[in-house]
């Protein structure tokens, strides 16, 4: 009698920046998958069939249509399989990264995409003593924040593989798919970060 696969996967989605990246572990061996415009295709490759493997999506903030697909897709893959599916932020991921940087800052800012036309500071942000979101579109310095100037060449392999042990250990990880968008329509200032 065959033995049933013994292996598992554990794939990191972070679909919210641009062109979006799939990181992806198996018995030591690390591969980084970048998405772009083909989204679904890269995504239906993906082998879900493994009892033990886990799935961490980041659900913003970032790319509305790029978190809006990453959402829909494992929304329907929860409907057939049963999947060990764990959520997180983009805030969750570089407040472990930038740490040291973040001890003497209150706001932590992720730069939005694309930049103003006029060139003023733009992003999403965490205020991080009150847990509250925001979205900062203003030509001021702010001496209290810490910018994430470029979100994609942050989000690495060695790093998010140290960031969802890290997640693991702090309980960070939520099991729901609800979706984080901050931008002027889709927030107000009272929404907290849980």
């Amino acid at each position: 009698m065959e033995q049933e696969p013994t292996n598992s996967y554990n794939y990191v989605f972070f679909s919210c920046i641009n062109n979006g990246k799939i990181f992806i572990k198996n018995t030591g061996n690390e591969e980084e998958i970048a998405i772009g415009r083909d989204f679904y295709n890269k995504l239906k490759n993906l082998d879900f069939s493994f009892k033990d493997s886990k799935f961490y999506v980041c659900v913003g903030p970032g790319s509305y249509t790029g978190i809006r697909q990453t959402v829909a897709f494992f929304m329907g893959i929860q409907m057939v399989k049963n999947i060990r599916l764990y959520t997180f932020t983009l805030f969750d991921y570089f407040k472990y990264v930038y740490k040291k940087e973040l001890k003497n800052k209150n706001k932590l800012i992720i730069n939005g995409f694309p930049f103003s036309i006029n060139e003023n500071y733009r992003g999403f942000g965490l205020n991080i003593k009150t847990a509250e979101y925001f979205y900062y579109n203003d030509n001021a310095f702010c001496s209290d924040c810490f910018w994430v100037k470029n979100p994609a060449d942050v989000i690495q392999k060695d790093k998010v593989f140290d960031f969802i042990k890290h997640a693991q250990q702090q309980n960070i990880f939520k099991t729901n798919l609800e979706p984080l968008y901050i931008n002027p329509v889709h927030i107000t200032k009272s929404k907290k970060h849980a």
